[in-house]
């Protein structure tokens, strides 16, 4: 009996520990920025969705999708969108080292690649939306992506990475920012 209670508990210890391996970077899905001295949390509570923008891969207006995160508050605005290519050969095929910063107007009829990353950030003391000082080491660096989940029609897959960039006020001061995100992606089998 001494034997079996021992088998048991530690059976029951195993099964018990099997998930504990999932980190935050595998299973949550944020976006997180700090300028001025603050950081900002955004728990996002949805997945990446395809849109009609010109995929710079296929040509097309169907296969471009994006993720868009944001924090806001009485003094600040900053929000990001991180395009990617819907569909599983196009997705899987492309280099995470590739992944540009990009200013995105939403109005433009230019071509996005998988990862291009577009972070805005509007000071209300400023009164103004902030371009990127290009002199810096401006980045946006995937750093692993797993999959999530997946079912007969699409996969989720999570996007984990980080940024840093350095943004001018209208006095011509530098503002650093920089940044994390785990942010899940449906793409289509």
């Amino acid at each position: 009996m001494k034997h079996f209670s021992l088998f048991l508990f530690v059976l029951v210890f195993i099964f018990s520990c099997s998930d504990s391996d999932n980190s935050e970077t595998d299973n949550s899905n944020y976006w997180e920025i700090s300028v001025l001295g603050e950081t900002y949390r955004y728990e996002a509570s949805f997945y990446a969705t395809q849109d009609s923008y010109l995929s710079c891969e296929t040509d097309d207006y169907d296969d471009m999708g994006f993720v868009y995160a944001w924090v806001e508050n009485s003094s600040i605005y900053a929000g990001m969108h991180l395009f990617y290519d819907v569909t599983e050969s196009l997705f899987q095929n492309y280099d995470i080292n590739d992944s540009n910063l990009i200013i995105f107007d939403g109005l433009s009829d230019d071509c996005y690649n998988t990862f291009d990353a577009d972070i805005e950030l509007y000071l209300e003391s400023s009164d103004s939306n902030l371009g990127y000082d290009y002199s810096s080491n401006n980045f946006n660096k995937i750093n692993k992506i797993s999959l999530y989940k997946e079912d007969n029609q699409k996969k989720i897959y999570a996007v984990n990475g980080e940024f840093q960039i350095t943004y001018l006020d209208i006095d011509g001061s530098k503002i650093p920012v920089s940044g994390k995100y785990n942010l899940l992606f449906d793409v289509l089998n």
